[in-house]
């Protein structure tokens, strides 16, 4: 992996070198069963180089305290 985002506790994008459309998609399917996730998709920026961006977002369910 090379580097991650996380702008707030909803969002996260990664970028992984090295890898293409069968990890990104077993990653994307994987974490679209989760039901805390409302997204969930990838981007290959580039055809001929091997790397990928993952991004997605999930609910931030708030715990009550007591």
């Amino acid at each position: 992996m090379e580097h991650a985002s996380f702008g707030d506790q909803q969002n996260a994008t990664f970028s992984l070198t090295e890898e293409d459309h069968t990890l990104a998609n077993a990653l994307r399917f994987t974490l679209n069963q989760d039901p805390r996730v409302i997204f969930c998709g990838y981007s290959i920026p580039h055809p001929r180089k091997r790397g990928l961006m993952l991004e997605f977002k999930r609910q931030v369910i708030q715990q009550e305290r007591y």
